[in-house]
């Protein structure tokens, strides 16, 4: 994939699909890198505590995976048990 493609997607939660089919996800954390006219040869994805480096030409697709709705989070009632508002 070229750097170029991946303009797009750095504001994104998104997931790198490699040329051997694995997935990785999370938010870019190198987006400056990519927005500089310099090469760029790695993309490194955040996601939570855990940062994965991914070398550009290994990346196959980029996809936005849909996240749930975390608008209505379950609650939990001591009384009630499990209900969903």
């Amino acid at each position: 994939m070229e750097k170029e493609e991946l303009l797009p997607y750095l504001n994104k939660f998104i997931t790198a699909i490699l040329q051997d089919d694995s997935e990785h996800s999370g938010y870019v954390a190198n987006p400056d890198d990519f927005k500089n006219g310099e090469e760029c040869k790695v993309l490194k994805l955040l996601n939570g505590m855990m940062v994965d480096e991914i070398p550009v030409e290994q990346i196959r697709e980029i996809v936005l995976p849909t996240r749930e709705d975390t608008v209505a989070l379950p609650v939990i009632d001591l009384k009630e048990g499990y209900r969903n508002n």
